[in-house]
């Protein structure tokens, strides 16, 4: 048989609860916890997956080519470029130079890819 005090003493100390003591939250931030510094590429590969589709889409409207893997090709092209004119260049010395891209299409392609990597492009 339990008695009744042992009862009323656990039951007072579960409902009594300030609210107002409630000390909030405190993440670690990177600096303090290394652990939750960015170790994946998750942002890097949503970029290039939005660039990539982005990039097949220009190719389907303007050559009327579906291509996911030239479209992954034109992406990898532009990794280390940081303007128009060394993106144009690296496609001019590659593989890609049989296309025929005219200067007005690199640059739309060029839009695109800056557009991917500032994040304008979902």
């Amino acid at each position: 048989m339990e008695s009744s005090q042992g009862n009323s003493f656990i039951f007072t100390y579960i409902s009594k609860h300030d609210i107002n003591a409630h000390v909030p939250l405190r993440l670690p931030s990177s600096k303090e916890n290394p652990h939750l510094l960015k170790t994946s590429n998750f942002d890097n590969d949503d970029t290039q997956t939005v660039g990539i589709e982005n990039i097949n889409n220009l190719l389907e409207s303007f050559m009327g080519i579906n291509d996911a893997e030239l479209a992954t090709e034109i992406w990898e092209l532009s990794t280390a470029k940081t303007n128009s004119m060394d993106f144009a260049e690296a496609i001019d010395n590659s593989e890609l130079e049989e296309f025929g891209f005219t200067d007005d299409f690199i640059i739309e392609l060029w839009g695109v890819i800056t557009d991917a990597r500032a994040g304008r492009l979902k």
